[in-house]
């Protein structure tokens, strides 16, 4: 399947994390060199009047690009310093290299000069590349199989866009992981719809406070909701029925454990997770070597 299918085709969860993990590092990568975001329409390209956007600015403009599903890059305008030329490449090589993707060669081609001025930078830099002569300035970031990126230069600066889904499939062929959304911390389950208002409200109580919560409109009942939850990986599961309500208290069952906890709503419900994580974060910390005081 060519990457122009993979962009034109609905991506779904899981793989959507995987999007939203590289889209998310690719702007924090370009925010560290002081790159600001452009976000522009599904399906649009940048737009023609985006000198006008940072005229404002002092120096050069630099800005980040995110296309939804389709691509992500980012710009130098008001600059012909090869330098930022050269920024570019580093920062879509600092940008695969913390994806954990290697063995992307840069290939570039330009005019004797402008390639003798990039040896001198690039070669300060832990960049793999190519060089070839040919006119403009032109540069591109391949695997050997595809294609991840291209760039160069343009009307007052310089440009690189990089394809997201050649670099997915790219980290996959590497046997990269990519981090996972976390699991909720709490299921939620109305025992039938009259109990779906009171589930609501809890739900967002602890949404609120910090906490995911996964609730369940479904109308499954509470085995089902039990095995969904399991199979969504939350950490605890709960049903709104209308003893929990009466009471005042929601059954809390760990699914680490199997323990049924019973916990007063409101804060009391608030304050049970956060012991939780609390609880947590002391066992992962066990044993870790902390000093008593600081040395003299």
């Amino acid at each position: 399947m060519s990457v122009d299918n993979l962009e034109r085709r609905p991506v779904y969860p899981p793989e959507s994390w995987g999007w939203q993990t590289m889209e998310r590092f690719f702007l924090d990568t370009a925010r560290l060199a002081g790159y600001l975001e452009l976000r522009c329409p599904a399906g649009k390209e940048a737009p023609a009047d985006v000198r006008e956007i940072f005229a404002a600015q002092s120096g050069p403009a630099k800005y980040s690009l995110l296309l939804p599903c389709r691509k992500i890059g980012a710009a130098v305008l008001g600059t012909s310093s090869l330098t930022a030329a050269a920024e570019l490449m580093a920062l879509a090589g600092d940008f695969l290299g913390g994806m954990g993707a290697a063995g992307a060669k840069l290939n570039i081609s330009g005019s004797p000069e402008a390639l003798a001025a990039l040896r001198v930078r690039l070669d300060r830099l832990d960049l793999a590349y190519d060089t070839e002569t040919g006119e403009g300035l032109s540069f591109s970031l391949e695997t050997g199989s595809e294609t991840l990126g291209r760039g160069g230069s343009l009307d007052g600066g310089f440009w690189i866009e990089l394809e997201p889904a050649a670099v997915l499939r790219f980290l996959r062929e590497q046997g990269v992981e990519l981090p996972q959304p976390d699991a909720p911390v709490l299921y939620l389950t109305p025992a039938g719809d009259e109990w779906e208002p009171d589930a609501l409200a809890i739900a967002e109580d602890l949404r609120t406070d910090g906490f995911s919560v996964l609730a369940d409109w479904s109308g499954a009942g509470p085995a089902e909701g039990l095995s969904r939850a399991e199979a969504a990986g939350a950490r605890f599961y709960a049903v709104v029925d209308a003893a929990s309500v009466s009471e005042g208290k929601l059954a809390v069952r760990s699914l680490e454990d199997g323990r049924t906890s019973r916990v007063e709503l409101g804060d009391g419900l608030t304050r049970f997770f956060y012991d939780q994580e609390l609880s947590e974060l002391s066992g992962v910390l066990e044993g870790f070597p902390f000093q008593d005081g600081a040395e003299e």
